[in-house]
């Protein structure tokens, strides 16, 4: 078993697991694992789990998974928590971004961050 590491972040009341994927390292499609990993007793403990994917056309992808373990829709929250990620780990050095989201492949959202707070 290889080490990943995570980060925890939270917005407005929700708490999420997130993890820089853009060397596709995390399992995506093992969704027990997510779910254990959300667990707050035995696990991480977060609503869900964020993946900041690479992406061609876009700043990056979000990928959005629910404390259950399965694949989620759009998420304002995590949207928010992965963009500011982005934005403090020198992801992407500039206050506006383009992300898609992974279940919704045809639905863009443009995020900006204004003095340390991220707008929508």
């Amino acid at each position: 078993m290889s080490v990943i590491k995570f980060y925890k972040y939270h917005g407005a009341g929700n708490d999420f697991i997130v993890i820089d994927n853009r060397k596709k390292i995390f399992p995506v499609k093992n969704y027990k694992l997510i779910e254990q990993l959300c667990d707050r007793r035995f696990g991480i403990g977060a609503d869900g789990l964020l993946l900041l994917n690479s992406s061609q056309q876009y700043d990056f992808d979000m990928g959005y998974y629910n404390a259950d373990g399965k694949p989620g829709s759009m998420c304002g929250n995590g949207a928010r928590c992965i963009t500011y990620f982005a934005y403090k780990s020198g992801i992407k050095k500039r206050n506006l971004f383009l992300l898609r989201l992974m279940v919704c492949t045809k639905q863009r959202l443009f995020l900006k961050i204004k003095k340390q707070i991220l707008l929508l």
